[in-house]
């Protein structure tokens, strides 16, 4: 009898074996599109199970770029709840208006200008300054804006009242009354900032535009490049350097044209608590957590990605601090047993200091699919492959088989000093078995070619979940 049983149990560990190998045999293929020199971190599982389809290198943490963001996003929908909402709110204080928010990381204009109906419907018609309140965090976060001085609006400054994603916004185009080249700050023109338009005419639809900002005592931008002669107009973004100036002369063009004076436009900044500002005028909710996190994961967001971050270690009653907010985070990962090594340094993934696995990523989702508070806004935020956000224009060129819109994934991207690109999300095989994965790749040297190679790995492995039977 024993025997037998020693032999029934041989048998079945040989068939596992068997099957985990035969699992493995399509992704091993793969590894034959990286480029020589890549260092990899592979993890697929199957859904809901300990399944495991294929790991190289599962357990090695490397770069992931922006597959941080979906770190981030776990630990906001696990600290602060998937409909959370963040305030802005205008208070009076004296003759003075201050504006104040507690980290929202969506006052756009649209928001902004029904704050500014809000306080002219109360009827008061005349103001001495306005002011911004920047109390909620403790600091200016400057670390995406030390990333490099481009001014590209991925690496603009975080700030607890902040507008428009503390970019400008300038707008440029052909006029029809007289065919020359209009360049102007917007959604509305605005007093804050000169713009100084150097655009040029060239042949078609192409344009290449270049923004500087130039600040002495008054702020200039200069617009260069040149558009196409039949291209139609277009909008062009710059992170500016003084987001509190740029609220406040918004806001007081927009009380303007509700008929509200306000003798100086900027105030200056100020940081008070909720209860020293005086009374309030109106408020504005931001979308729910769930919607910011959408937003961020599919358009891989990095100033909303930090704005979110900032915040959760403050929530309004408490003055949130950056450090205390990754230190919130890197406690949610050291309960996760493949994730104890992990090293955060910010939340978006704009560092080459970060280091996640594979493994980590998946045991991400893993933990997400045994919280209904977590899993459903944390997958149904990510790109879709073929159709949304940074998988637009992804998996082309693949099997007639293939079905993109099935993959639903975070990417990450980086090429300034090395090369870097990951894919980490869920898709499902042959037969519908729901399948996530992680795949994170390193390549020591910077360049486009190398990422295209990387990008296209990436793709046959995808291919090859949903190709199989597992």
């Amino acid at each position: 009898m024993c025997r037998f049983i020693f032999i029934f149990l041989l048998f079945s560990l040989n068939s596992f074996a068997e099957e985990k190998n035969s699992f493995s045999k399509p992704f091993e293929t793969t590894l034959n599109f990286l480029p020589k020199k890549t260092d990899v971190s592979v993890s697929i599982s199957v859904l809901g199970d300990k399944t495991s389809l294929f790991s190289y290198q599962g357990d090695k943490y490397l770069v992931p770029a922006s597959n941080m963001k979906l770190i981030t996003s776990y630990s906001a929908l696990k600290r602060m709840g998937a409909g959370y909402q963040y305030k802005s709110e205008i208070f009076k204080k004296g003759d003075d208006l201050i504006i104040s928010s507690d980290g929202d990381p969506y006052l756009t204009s649209e928001r902004l200008w029904i704050l500014a109906r809000s306080v002219a419907r109360l009827g008061k018609k005349k103001y001495k300054s306005i002011k911004v309140n920047q109390w909620n965090f403790d600091k200016f976060y400057k670390g995406l804006s030390n990333w490099d001085e481009s001014g590209e609006p991925f690496t603009a400054i975080v700030s607890s009242t902040s507008f428009n994603f503390n970019s400008y916004e300038i707008h440029y185009g052909k006029r029809l009354s007289d065919e020359k080249i209009f360049a102007v700050l917007g959604p509305e023109e605005s007093s804050f900032c000169k713009i100084e338009n150097k655009l040029k005419f060239q042949s078609g639809r192409s344009r290449s535009i270049a923004v500087n900002e130039i600040r002495n005592n008054t702020c200039k931008l200069v617009v260069e490049g040149a558009i196409g002669s039949s291209a139609s107009p277009g909008i062009v973004y710059y992170s500016n350097t003084n987001p509190s100036e740029y609220l406040a002369y918004s806001l007081y063009e927009m009380l303007k044209k509700e008929g509200i004076e306000v003798e100086n436009p900027y105030g200056g900044e100020v940081f008070l608590t909720e209860g020293d500002l005086g009374e309030s005028l109106a408020e504005s909710k931001s979308p729910q957590l769930r919607e910011i996190l959408q937003l961020l994961n599919t358009y891989s967001n990095n100033f909303m990605t930090e704005m979110v971050l900032f915040s959760l270690s403050g929530h309004r009653e408490k003055r949130a601090n950056y450090e205390q907010s990754l230190d919130l985070v890197k406690g949610d990962l050291d309960k996760i047993n493949q994730c104890k090594d992990a090293k955060i340094f910010n939340g978006s993934g704009l560092s080459w200091d970060s280091k996640l696995s594979a493994n980590c990523i998946v045991e991400i989702f893993q933990e997400s699919f045994r919280d209904m508070r977590i899993f459903a806004d944390l997958i149904s935020g990510l790109p879709i492959g073929g159709e949304v956000g940074s998988l637009r224009s992804r998996f082309r060129n693949l099997s007639k088989n293939f079905d993109p819109s099935k993959v639903r994934a975070k990417t990450g991207t980086l090429w300034s000093k090395h090369t870097i690109s990951s894919l980490s999300g869920v898709t499902e095989d042959k037969n519908g078995r729901k399948v996530i994965f992680s795949l994170i790749s390193n390549y020591p040297e910077p360049g486009p070619g190398k990422l295209q190679e990387l990008k296209r790995w990436e793709e046959k492995v995808i291919e090859a979940i949903q190709l199989h039977s597992f």
